[in-house]
């Protein structure tokens, strides 16, 4: 079944039941019966549009019956269902202000983002001031390699990187030379 609040639509799949409505202008979400699944009730909105490479914020208040936890969740709104962010965050029964940062990894305008409240049994929730902040690109970093009597290799090739990214260098010694080791902010043997 599904319920619509002010943009947001609230989902549950069966045995699970929940209403959403506004209390004290919050969101709230009375779940009436979980079947222990975290996405069988969730709180989403769609057809949103992020940008590859920038880092985005997704800041709001929450509140619960009891101290429990939810989860908060951005993915893609059709196959194959790739998650940009999936973060647990704890709340308690008095509102507080949450974050979960992340940098989008593709550009698209289908996109769904909100919150599974499933698996904590008959615990209702509360939100309030849900915001969708771009910070601006990701800071990124510049792999720069030098070789004497040989050369690097990077993978993925290029040589900026978002922060985070893993990169793979290798050393490719010339004719009648041997790697011996790396320097600088690498080090060790292994090539």
């Amino acid at each position: 079944s599904t319920g619509n609040l002010t943009g947001w639509t609230l989902n549950t799949v069966s045995p699970s039941t929940a209403t959403a409505s506004v209390i004290n202008e919050e969101g709230a979400v009375d779940i009436t019966n979980d079947d222990g699944e975290h996405w069988h009730i969730s709180l989403m909105q769609y057809k949103i549009s992020l940008i590859n490479g920038v880092r985005y914020t997704l800041k709001f208040k929450a509140k619960a019956q009891a101290s429990r936890t939810i989860s908060t969740k951005v993915q893609l709104n059709n196959e194959p269902w790739t998650s940009y962010q999936d973060s647990v965050v704890v709340i308690t029964t008095t509102m507080n202000t949450y974050s979960v940062t992340w940098v989008q990894t593709e550009t698209g305008s289908n996109f769904k983002i909100g919150f599974f409240v499933g698996a904590q049994g008959i615990n209702d929730v509360w939100f309030d001031d849900v915001e969708l902040i771009a910070d601006g690109p990701a800071a990124t970093f510049t792999f720069a390699t030098n070789a004497a009597n040989g050369s690097i290799t990077l993978s993925p090739a290029g040589g900026t990187y978002d922060a985070g990214a893993t990169v793979i260098a290798t050393a490719i010694p010339d004719a009648g030379y041997k790697f011996t080791g790396w320097s600088g902010h690498l080090s060790g043997t292994n090539n």
